[in-house]
């Protein structure tokens, strides 16, 4: 994208990707659906390997008996649900990249909307 370009030029090179040559950039955009085209382009441009998150995919069935739940909507139908009230359920992140926080997760210890945080390390469970 020519925006992309335009706004972070050689954003594919590790030397100039700082985190100061981030902070002194952003792009807006009000439409959700435009953000996740303008976030998934840029993140494929950063270098290093793409971590994928998913967020939790079940209904809980409040006025059924935990043993006869079923699983009546599949995680592909919740997966495709996108409402521009909720956040994505799919996450790609690239080690050294920002985040930027939009709601308040934890407002006491730091949490709260507006800050950056930064992508540093993926630790693997075993």
């Amino acid at each position: 994208m020519e925006l992309i370009s335009n706004v972070y030029p050689d954003l594919n090179v590790k030397e100039e990707v700082t985190k100061q040559y981030l902070e002194e950039r952003s792009i807006l955009s009000p439409r959700k659906d435009d953000v996740s085209v303008i976030n998934v382009s840029t993140i494929n441009l950063l270098p290093g390997e793409s971590y994928e998150f998913l967020a939790a995919d079940s209904i809980i069935e409040k006025d059924i008996e935990v043993e006869n739940r079923g699983n009546r909507i599949t995680s592909d139908s919740l997966n495709s649900l996108d409402p521009s009230s909720l956040r994505s359920f799919n996450l790609q992140l690239k080690i050294g990249c920002p985040i930027m926080l939009l709601c308040d997760l934890q407002p006491r210890d730091g949490l709260a909307m507006e800050h950056v945080l930064w992508f540093l390390m993926v630790q693997q469970e075993s």
